[in-house]
């Protein structure tokens, strides 16, 4: 970890960044409480900024860097001046696809097993300048032989502790974040040592909007669940069960020609036979628990197909403010410990 050096900084605040592919979320966070004092989400997420940069006349690794510090410039006027807290010298804490080669700063990878109390982070300390008034933590992600991410590692360094307050037996446990990409990340004692990435969200909203089952489906609202929904989301769970993931794809096209299944009900249905192939990555023979970490609706449909397949004894949901928490809680936790190790301190 290499630590902030020189750095001089208002006390009482940090701004905690989650820059996603597709997503960006800012947070004041009070450094006495650790508790977020207000909040900006927006969709402009690193891919977003990256293909501004791109079809921007300007070129070359520093004005992509500029591309971005302006816009988190930007991003953090809008989260303080309704406050009327001036932003020089808070600094910032940036975890996800910020440090990937698209992002503001690429930085490698840290390696398995990774240690959750974050002395394995890779951390990078950008100094405030003329143009950007804020010291800034650029946090890395983590690699295995064959799969990466960036951006759940400080999810889990600020969850796994909070979780273990209430829940004892997490010292062997699979940690099932849903998304576009949904990551299953082992736990063993207090490491991250293995995780694999499954495509599951992408794929539904390509085969969605992309493909000959687009005039088979409609996408699903956000209300609560139907009957009818539920069970032909059970179904394509079943039919994975035992199927061929190609052939079960198109029997959603099938479901619709031949028999005049509702739209609705056979997205669900695609949804089903999508978990229900991810799923079946869980080893059957693990008995360790299933930490299901994510925002309704999509973790609801998880569980529902976990509750199907027999697992459900085994699930932990964190309820919403806890999981709420996680991210925040991994950022204090990284920054405090940069800190500790400046040669300055805090």
């Amino acid at each position: 970890m290499r630590p902030f050096q020189q750095m001089h900084f208002n006390n009482t605040y940090i701004i905690g960044c989650d820059w996603g592919s597709s997503a960006f979320r800012l947070r004041l966070i009070d450094l006495a409480s650790g508790s977020v004092t207000t909040e900006i989400r927006s969709d402009m997420g690193v891919k977003a900024i990256h293909r501004i940069f791109q079809e921007s006349p300007e070129n070359g690794s520093k004005s992509m860097h500029r591309q971005y510090r302006r816009h988190l410039g930007s991003e953090v006027q809008r989260l303080l001046s309704p406050l009327g807290i001036p932003a020089t010298g808070i600094p910032l804490v940036v975890s996800g696809m910020a440090s990937s080669s698209i992002g503001i700063c690429e930085l490698p990878y840290a390696t398995l097993p990774f240690r959750l109390s974050g002395e394995d982070a890779v951390i990078h300390h950008m100094p405030a300048d003329d143009s950007f008034s804020n010291d800034m933590l650029l946090v890395s992600g983590v690699r295995s032989e064959g799969d990466v991410m960036r951006g759940e590692e400080t999810e889990m360094m600020g969850l796994l502790p909070q979780l273990r307050q209430v829940h004892e037996e997490l010292d062997d446990a699979l940690l099932l974040l849903p998304g576009t990409h949904s990551k299953h990340i082992r736990i063993s004692g207090d490491s991250m040592i293995d995780f694999r990435t499954f495509m599951t969200g992408e794929l539904f909203s390509m085969l969605c909007a992309h493909s000959v089952l687009r005039e088979s489906v409609s996408m699903p609202g956000q209300g609560a669940l139907k009957g009818e929904d539920e069970a032909a989301l059970r179904q394509g769970v079943e039919r994975a069960a035992d199927g061929n993931l190609l052939n079960d794809i198109f029997s959603v096209r099938t479901r619709h020609l031949l028999h005049g299944l509702a739209k609705s009900g056979n997205a669900y249905h695609l949804s089903g036979i999508l978990l229900g192939h991810e799923l079946q990555a869980i080893p059957d023979e693990s008995n360790g628990k299933i930490i299901l970490h994510g925002a309704s609706p999509l973790s609801d449909l998880y569980a529902i197909a976990l509750h199907h397949l027999g697992m459900s004894a085994r699930v932990i949901r964190p309820d919403r403010e806890l999981a709420d928490r996680a991210s925040v809680a991994g950022q204090l936790l990284l920054f405090s410990r940069s800190m500790a190790s400046s040669p300055e301190g805090v």
